[in-house]
């Protein structure tokens, strides 16, 4: 496939299909209804475990996640996907932050008040929590918003080992 450049790259350094066979792909998908949805929500775990394992793909994966994702979101919230929960909530700073970019910062936020209003403040702090692995060091703000959901966590007395976890990477 690579000679007949169909795929570019090396099993090394990673592989990629020629943008023509890419978009003949994704016009066949999106010929039956929800089938490219589907599609992208199964690669989403694949990418996610080539970037813990280390694979040739992680690279990859690490730099183009956030497409995948935003592919892979159905119109309910974020906090009622259990995809995307794992992915803003997965241990790599690089995988929350490619989520937070993909969701958007201020979809994030806004279902950060609901959960909070509605006493899920755990939750609310990871989600939060990857806009700051976006932003690093720009998104003391958002920090400072995810401690509030953990000290609320706390005083209702809710807190736990991942809160105390999430708290010391904030």
């Amino acid at each position: 496939l690579i000679k007949a450049n169909l795929i570019r790259g090396s099993l090394e350094d990673g592989v990629s299909v020629h943008d023509l066979i890419r978009d003949c792909l994704i016009r066949r998908a999106e010929a039956r209804p929800g089938a490219l949805l589907e599609l992208q929500r199964a690669a989403v775990p694949l990418l996610l475990a080539a970037i813990v394992a280390d694979t040739p793909a992680a690279k990859y994966a690490s730099a183009n996640l956030h497409r995948h994702v935003r592919s892979a979101m159905r119109q309910e919230a974020t906090h009622d996907d259990e995809l995307l929960l794992a992915v803003i909530g997965h241990e790599h700073a690089t995988v929350r932050a490619q989520g937070a970019l993909a969701i958007g910062a201020a979809r994030l936020l806004a279902e950060a008040d609901v959960l909070d209003a509605a006493g899920d403040h755990l939750t609310a702090a990871r989600l939060v929590h990857s806009i700051v692995s976006l932003r690093g060091a720009a998104g003391d703000r958002e920090a400072q918003r995810a401690w509030a959901s953990l000290r609320r966590l706390e005083a209702n007395g809710g807190g736990s080992e991942a809160s105390r976890v999430l708290e010391l990477e904030l």
